[in-house]
């Protein structure tokens, strides 16, 4: 027998069940001391390989991986495919982390499967194996989910790394390794073919391979594990050798306007009643015997566009079909509410129509994709949604969020603001974390700001204010420090007016208490629904 999910997924009982849920999870260790797949695997046996019974497109890079998953999952969707995303870490709800065609796994859901996780758990560890850790269980959770609502397709990001993280379990239909550079160097090593090589680890035999790494000496460690693996590589950049490109079109009037974009009207359209970013730009993807023109891409930032070619590239070396051609019998409508599980292993076993793996397929270098819906791609780029990487939140004053956690997301970020935001006021709330790399991204932001607000992100590994704004006052004098991030966003908001900027950046975690303080104060909807 199964369960019909219903919609009371607010009820008390449901919230108290569903914080203990949440209270189990966070309890477990975010890292393993032990590196290997086989405690994440035989968690998977127990559960009867939920990741067995659909797609996934795999994702891994030092940057970008978060946007190009977003982007992926949201041309599938719009291709009427049943879409699962699983991304790290959130910014305001753990759910944040589990979403189906672009909505939240439901409170009462969650606490369905943790709980039928956790039985798999203890007999885990019965047999002798260390507890899973806190991303072991999300990514087992978020497995079991996406299995028992028939996913056509799952845009799967990885954790950290690669060659050890926990989603590499899978064999998908397309891995992509976006870019490459100096980040948790504690665990992926510190120079670059070292990061390389474990994030060229989910590489899989036969299965093709993306990438917008054009760096000679880290595409060798890609391209060396390629070959061991017989597996199609794909390049994706704007160079010479590479097999996928991409050209913007149109650039900035006098008033910041983009032209030769079509259909996004006034860049800085209130966020709030808008379903595109604004910031949007125009671009064409061309590779072999292929071209998308014209296609209008939501998210901000010149970066987008190599994430927004990586996303094609993927969907096309995944041989994703026009959905009328496909014989697929899971599909839904794309928002149904309709959804089955399981109340216990026996009832589980009984429904096995969801049981039956995808096929996988070589890839031929004489066939990298085929037509990919058109419409799809042109719909998809232009409604991904990727919250906190240079979102523009609020217009008036302009608030925008960014994690800028690492040295190239700094310079991303430096870019854009002088692309994008000269002239204008900015008022900036910092925050760090004491171990990420700090000197280089305040070398980068603190220079373009016209004051500078330092403040705690809220993780136990914060940097210690005083330390960051010694930093940041060698590029720039006004700076001051207030410790209580909403303090620190509320200033900077009283302090605006209508025509400055506040940019919130430094951290992810910093960007998710911004966000929820900012939403709050002007009654802006959360991400992926309530």
């Amino acid at each position: 027998m199964t369960w019909q999910c219903s919609d009371n997924g607010n009820r008390p009982d449901v919230e108290t069940a569903y914080q203990n849920t949440l209270k189990w999870i966070h309890s477990t260790m975010r890292f393993g001391s032990r590196l290997g797949l086989e405690r994440i695997s035989r968690l998977l046996e127990l559960l009867e390989n939920p990741h067995e019974h659909t797609k996934f497109i795999h994702i891994t890079g030092t940057n970008g991986k978060g946007s190009v998953t977003a982007m992926v999952a949201s041309i599938l969707k719009e291709a009427g495919y049943r879409t699962g995303m699983f991304t790290s870490p959130y910014l305001e709800d753990f759910r944040e982390r589990i979403m189906l065609n672009g909505k939240k796994i439901p409170k009462q859901h969650l606490v369905e499967v943790a709980a039928y996780v956790r039985q798999a758990v203890e007999r885990l560890v019965d047999e002798g194996f260390d507890h899973p850790t806190e991303f072991e269980i999300n990514t087992a959770i978020a497995f079991e989910y996406f299995a028992r609502q028939r996913c056509d397709y799952v845009a799967l990001e990885v954790g950290l790394g690669g060659r050890f993280d926990a989603t590499n379990v899978v064999t998908p239909v397309v891995s992509v390794i976006t870019t490459i550079d100096f980040d948790h160097m504690d665990r992926l090593g510190d120079t670059l073919p070292q990061i390389a090589f474990e994030k060229a680890g989910i590489i899989k035999p036969g299965v093709p391979v993306v990438t917008g790494v054009t760096q000679e000496e880290i595409l060798q460690v890609i391209r060396e594990r390629a070959a061991e693996c017989d597996a199609d590589l794909i390049i994706v950049g704007q160079v010479p050798f590479a097999d996928i490109t991409w050209k913007q079109i149109g650039g900035l009037d006098a008033q910041g306007n983009t032209t030769g974009c079509r259909g996004t009207g006034n860049r800085l359209a209130d966020y709030r009643t808008t379903t595109a970013y604004p910031f949007s730009q125009s671009l064409s993807i061309y590779g072999p015997g292929f071209a998308y023109e014209n296609l209008i891409l939501s998210l901000a930032g010149k970066h987008q566009q190599l994430n927004a070619a990586l996303a094609v590239a993927a969907l096309r070396a995944a041989k994703v079909p026009p959905l009328a051609s496909t014989a697929l019998a899971s599909h839904a409508p794309a928002d149904s509410p309709a959804c089955r599980l399981s109340t216990s292993p026996v009832a589980k076993a009984a429904d096995t129509s969801y049981k039956t793996p995808p096929a996988q397929t070589k890839a031929n270098p004489q066939n990298r994709g085929i037509p990919l819906d058109e419409q799809a791609v042109k719909s998809g780029l232009s409604k991904a949604v990727w919250p906190g990487r240079l979102e523009l939140i609020h217009q008036a004053p302009m608030i925008i969020l960014d994690g800028a956690h690492n040295p190239q997301g700094a310079r991303v970020l430096a870019d854009f603001v002088k692309q994008e935001l000269s002239g204008r006021k900015i008022i900036c709330v910092f925050g760090i974390l004491s171990d990420k790399c700090y000197k280089a991204p305040t070398s980068y932001i603190a220079p373009l700001c016209d004051e500078i607000i330092v403040t705690r992100p809220h993780s136990p590994r914060a940097l210690d204010p005083e330390i960051l704004a010694r930093e940041a006052r060698k590029y720039t004098p006004k700076v001051t420090i207030q410790e209580d991030s909403d303090k620190a966003m509320e200033l900077a908001i009283n302090k605006a007016t209508s025509n400055d900027v506040v940019l919130c950046c430094g951290s992810l975690y910093l960007v998710g208490a911004a966000r929820t303080y900012i939403r709050k104060r002007f009654g802006i909807s959360p991400y992926g629904g309530e």
